[in-house]
């Protein structure tokens, strides 16, 4: 990401908390910044009250068209910048957990453990099983389907 950021122009972006500190883990950060097309310009002041411009109108029309032509170019940053993210997910490695298994999104993973409880309920059901008040035992699945 850091690296896509530079490509497309943003040069003053980095990377942050990459080490640990002495009493939290490192939480890894990419800070995506860039000051290299911004534009400041003194224009007018306030005194008692009254706003006054110092800058005569040809010179504001300038810097509109000045500030107007950054905006474009840094339009143009954000597309670089995002066309270099897509090919960088393009040629990322699938997900996978720490156990080498395929990554599941949440939601997927949601919907797989609802469908194994339900199989496992009915199976209970199937053997003749008792619920008690035990707390391994397996909610009654009117329950679960009520939360989907």
């Amino acid at each position: 990401m850091l690296s896509a950021a530079l490509q497309a122009g943003f040069r003053e972006s980095g990377a942050l908390n990459l080490v640990p500190s002495n009493s939290e883990l490192a939480t890894p950060m990419v800070g995506i910044r860039s000051m290299g097309l911004a534009l400041e310009s003194v224009i007018g002041f306030e005194r008692e009250g009254k706003q006054l411009c110092m800058v005569p109108e040809y010179q504001l029309g300038n810097l509109v068209e000045i500030s107007n032509d950054r905006f474009k170019e840094n339009i143009k940053r954000i597309e670089r910048f995002r066309s270099f993210l897509q090919e960088i997910g393009k040629d990322a490695p699938e997900k996978t957990s720490k156990d080498g298994e395929e990554w599941e999104d949440a939601k997927v993973r949601r919907e797989r453990k609802r469908a194994e409880g339900l199989k496992r309920a009915q199976l209970m059901k199937q053997s003749g099983h008792q619920e008690t008040d035990d707390t391994e035992d397996v909610p009654d699945t009117d329950f679960l389907e009520s939360n989907t």
